[in-house]
């Protein structure tokens, strides 16, 4: 018995030495996120609301797009309906982002319903809540994502870029 096992062992030393059998440590792979930037990146200094502890939902948007007139958008995967909302109900607060000098600045500007995929910019020229248009980069890195009223849920955050003319 003990000739066989040590066969059995030198024949296996053999099949690990020519490549024939491997043992890897198999890691669980961590599930992908639907952020294409990381959300600790920005910065809440405009709107009036800091959204920095919102949590990711099922709620995904894609396709963002900051033209000169405002953004567009997609439903990628559900919608405002995740956190409640009526398709109609305008509770979900639409956030932008730019990056200046490293940093990514912006908020809140704007409040919308699933029913709509489209913003105009009337409060970031209006500068409301701390918004100056002029202080945006043409061309600058953009982000997007929207937040329920209360702050605590949000979409995926996009990237994209800002295209002001």
């Amino acid at each position: 018995m003990k000739k066989l096992f040590n066969l059995s062992l030198i024949v296996l030393t053999a099949f690990m030495f020519t490549g024939c059998i491997s043992f890897k440590k198999i890691v669980p792979s961590k599930p992908q996120s639907p952020d294409e930037m990381e959300f600790s990146d920005l910065v809440w200094d405009k709107g009036g609301i800091n959204g920095a502890n919102a949590k990711l939902t099922t709620a995904i948007v894609g396709n963002a797009n900051f033209g000169p007139n405002g953004l567009t958008y997609k439903w990628k995967e559900n919608d405002l309906a995740v956190w409640g909302y009526a398709k109609t109900q305008a509770d979900g607060r639409t956030c932008v982002f730019y990056k200046k000098n490293g940093k990514w600045h912006g908020g809140f500007f704007e409040w919308i319903s699933t029913s709509r995929t489209s913003r105009d910019w009337k409060n970031v020229k209006g500068k409301y809540k701390g918004w100056n248009w002029n202080d945006i980069p043409d061309g600058a890195d953009g982000a997007f994502l929207i937040m329920s009223r209360d702050g605590s849920k949000r979409t995926n955050v996009l990237k994209t870029k800002w295209k002001k003319q």
